[in-house]
């Protein structure tokens, strides 16, 4: 995400990945001080020969700074100044742009001629100048000619690394942009018990088109014709051709006989063709009747179907801090369901808690099982970050 945000090219991502719980003793990132032959050899352990080290290493500093607050011994004290307080030095001379420019700097000698890791003033921590020059500059010079072609050359290697994982772990295909999404469109009961559909579907736009201004969702024979909020967002989600300019959300809330017992509905936009999703309003997570306080998580699942509690197994997903990293930890769980007295409808609520290890850094979510069968999703007090 912080490569398409920065200007790069898509990068394809396939989930999957697992935390490290402790250092690996012989993979890693060499240092500024390391030489060149066991700097190739961290690569080559990574499956990487010397032309892709050189390759990801003038990707990755593309944009960013080395800094005399964490490096002195590649950066002097001279960085420091009042509007630079950690001596930041930069890659290239647009830091915050993924593009070619760290390549044209470094063979030109303009600009940062290539950064803080080739003109050091401790030449020991000139890393990056001793991996180009080992190809005479070949690689750089290559890498040079392919122009905008770079960054296609950087989304390859760099998906590589993030895809090279232990033999013990499996990751899935790729997971492909939804121009047209549901979001925790789901069930519930309003005050006086009548079913009731709600959510949104959330709709990504190419640049340089105009969002739609309404859309059909089409459930039964009925059609119910809806309306975006006000505000609009920016998708960081790229595709081939261009990328999405316009993220809107259109808002609904259904009741009646068209939603029961639906299976499915559909959702089309004007010059759009119709898409259909499924739907289960015989079991479904009640979001009226399913809180979150803290660490405590309350959990009402209605059966409509008047099978078991015991038949139901909900999972829940947390974001959980993790110390020394922004990226939170997935906290995974299974709850027990145990039927109560209380009824809406024709349904019985099936109820469980369950404490999780922290209080949750943004969305969790509950998922609902009929004999082992996915049958509902809810995404709770995911405030912003959760739509």
């Amino acid at each position: 995400m912080s490569n398409n945000l920065c200007g790069g090219t898509q990068m394809p991502f396939r989930p999957g990945r697992v935390d490290a719980i402790e250092a690996g003793k012989t993979t890693g990132v060499p240092a500024p001080e390391t030489d060149l032959e066991e700097t190739l050899l961290f690569f080559e352990r990574a499956g990487f020969d010397k032309v892709d080290a050189i390759g990801l290493t003038a990707c990755g500093h593309t944009m960013g700074s080395v800094h005399h607050g964490g490096f002195p011994e590649a950066v002097d004290e001279s960085f420091v100044t009042p509007n630079n307080t950690n001596g930041g030095s930069n890659f290239d001379t647009t830091r915050g742009v993924f593009d070619p420019n760290v390549l044209g700097e470094y063979l030109n000698g303009t600009g940062t001629k290539g950064g803080p890791l080739v003109n050091s003033y401790n030449d020991t921590m000139n890393s990056d100048k001793r991996l180009y020059e080992s190809d005479k500059n070949a690689t750089m010079r290559t890498l040079f000619a392919q122009g905008t072609g770079f960054l296609a050359t950087c989304a390859e290697l760099m998906g590589r690394a993030i895809n090279t994982v232990p033999t013990a772990v499996q990751l899935s295909e790729p997971i492909t942009v939804m121009p047209v999404k549901p979001v925790n469109v789901t069930y519930d009961f309003s005050g006086d018990g009548k079913l009731m559909l709600s959510g949104k579907i959330r709709i990504l736009t190419p640049a340089g088109s105009s969002p739609p201004q309404s859309l059909t969702l089409r459930m039964s024979d009925d059609e119910t014709e809806l309306e975006p909020e006000v505000e609009i967002g920016s998708s960081v989600f790229g595709r081939s051709g261009g990328e999405y300019g316009t993220t809107t959300y259109f808002p609904f809330s259904l009741s009646g006989p068209a939603i029961q017992n639906a299976t499915s509905f559909s959702v089309q936009a004007p010059e759009s063709r119709e898409q259909a999703f499924q739907t289960h309003s015989q079991v479904f997570v009640v979001p009226s009747l399913t809180v979150l306080s803290g660490t405590a998580l309350n959990v009402t699942v209605a059966d409509c179907q008047k099978s078991s509690c015991e038949d139901l197994t909900i999972r829940i997903s947390a974001p959980i801090t993790q110390r020394g990293t922004l990226a939170p930890k997935m906290s995974e769980m299974d709850m027990v369901l145990s039927g109560v007295k209380q009824e809406r409808r024709v349904c019985t609520m099936c109820e469980g808690q369950v404490v999780l290890p922290d209080v949750p850094t943004g969305l969790v979510t509950i998922e609902a099982f009929m004999e082992g069968k996915l049958v509902d999703t809810l995404l709770i007090d995911g405030g912003q970050a959760g739509w």
